[in-house]
């Protein structure tokens, strides 16, 4: 279970997970957005910004979209 943040690295790809991961609010460990506090895994980020062409900004919404329906569970 890997959640790393660190947006002074000098590893592209945990440079952009975590650039990921601050949009999403999900840059403190053990306090991530998904129900019950859970973080994203690593390879979870890495599969969304994989998933669209390195885009951050259609990775963020396709993190966005999987929130939603792990939210949505919950509603009424």
């Amino acid at each position: 279970m890997a959640t790393t943040f660190d947006l002074s690295s000098q590893d592209r790809a945990t440079y952009r997970r975590s650039q990921l991961r601050l949009l999403i609010g999900d840059s403190a460990e053990n306090d991530g957005p998904r129900p019950g506090q859970a973080n994203f895994q690593d390879n979870e980020l890495d599969a969304f910004l994989s998933l669209e062409g390195d885009d951050l900004n259609r990775a963020t919404a396709r993190a966005h979209e999987t929130l939603a329906g792990e939210w949505s569970r919950y509603a009424g």
